[in-house]
C-alpha cells in the first residue's frame, strides 16, 4: 500500500504546501520544501516503503500555491539546485514510521465505520 508523502514531512513543510510562500521568502522556502521532499523520497525508496505522488507532483503544487505562484522555469531552477548534493529527509526514519503507521490505522478505522446497506 502506497503512502502519501506529504504525511512524512514536516509540519511547516505541510504548510506551504497548503498554503504556499509569498514573494520575498518563496527562493529560501522553495529551496528547503525541495530539499524535504527529495530527502523523504529518497528515504522511503531506501527503506521500500511507497509513496505518492511524486516529489515533483507536491512541488509544483506547492508552486501553483504561491503568492505570485512560482514559473514553471523558477520552480525547475530550484528543483536542479537542489538535486546538486544529497538531501536529506528533514524527519527522522522513526518519526516518519509512527505518522505511517497513524495514516494507516486511521484508515482502517475509516473503512470499518463505511456499513454495506441491509437488503
Amino acid at each position: 500500500m502506497s503512502v502519501p508523502l506529504s504525511i512524512c514531512l514536516t509540519k511547516s513543510d505541510r504548510t506551504l504546501l497548503t498554503y504556499g510562500e509569498f514573494e520575498g521568502n518563496r527562493n529560501n522556502s522553495s529551496y528547503k520544501l525541495a530539499r524535504n521532499l527529495l530527502g523523504t523520497s529518497t528515504l522511503l525508496t531506501r527503506n521500500r516503503i511507497a509513496y505518492y505522488p511524486q516529489p515533483r507532483q507536491l512541488f509544483d503544487r506547492y508552486c501553483d500555491h504561491c503568492t505570485p505562484p512560482l514559473e514553471s522555469t523558477e520552480a525547475d531552477t530550484i528543483l536542479h539546485s537542489a538535486n546538486k548534493t544529497t538531501a536529506f529527509a528533514s524527519r527522522d526514519f522513526g518519526s516518519i514510521v509512527m505518522s505511517i503507521r497513524k495514516w494507516k490505522s486511521h484508515r482502517k478505522s475509516k473503512k470499518q465505520c463505511v456499513r454495506k446497506p441491509k437488503d
